[in-house]
């Protein structure tokens, strides 16, 4: 299964707990587990998964954004009329719904306005526990295929920041049909459209200050 950042090197931090169906952690277990990957020198990080909203978190997620770490969540899988998911609606985090093999949205997507990107996430051919594959679906699968494309970007131009990544996958996502609520309008990334945009994105070594080469 090759996937879309062959070439990226693959961080794992084991956060939750081996049960299958709903696994489960403790919020230290995600503190660690940022904490390593930041020292571990991530470029990206994938948080597919949901829960409260944690300050202590939040505190950990904008140290991580400060270092240059690329923040991608899960929307969440609850539906049209679940509330704010954490940590995806962390204004540090680029929060991610899933599109079906038409563009459609998923049907039980969270469909909060802080969700601003979209990717495929139904039937999507994963790896699966015991050495095998399986076919998967939710806003999980959808900021897994996000991670990839930044970290696509991230070879072609490693001095992208956070906000500059951000910027790119929006501008060159295409917008969806209307959803029935008018805040919730998540654009379906382009990853090719992104990679090319973040070549000709070029950073300048003098007093940090940055251009955009179209």
């Amino acid at each position: 299964l090759l996937g879309i950042a062959p070439g990226a090197a693959i961080v794992a931090a084991r956060a939750f707990d081996e049960s299958r169906g709903e696994a489960k952690c403790t919020s230290f277990d995600i503190y660690k587990s940022q904490q390593w990957a930041a020292d571990s020198r991530a470029g990206v990080v994938n948080m597919s998964f949901v829960g409260p909203v944690d300050p202590d978190l939040s505190r950990m997620l904008a140290s991580a954004g400060s270092q240059g770490i690329v923040l991608i969540a899960a929307g969440g899988n609850g539906g049209p009329d679940s509330g704010p998911q954490y940590p995806a609606s962390d204004a540090n985090v680029i929060a991610v719904a899933a599109t079906d093999g038409k563009d459609g949205l998923f049907p039980l997507d969270n469909r909060n306005p802080y969700i601003v990107l979209a990717a495929p996430g139904v039937d999507i051919l994963s790896l699966a526990p015991d050495h095998a594959y399986q076919e998967s679906t939710g806003s999980s699968i959808a900021a897994a295929q996000v991670s990839g494309i930044v970290a696509l970007m991230l070879q072609v131009q490693p001095s992208l920041k956070p906000r500059d990544v951000r910027a790119i996958l929006t501008d060159t996502a295409k917008p969806l049909a209307a959803s029935e609520n008018s805040s919730f309008e998540p654009r379906l990334v382009n990853a090719y459209l992104a990679v090319k945009s973040a070549e000709d994105v070029v950073v300048s070594g003098v007093a940090g200050h940055e251009q955009a080469k179209r």
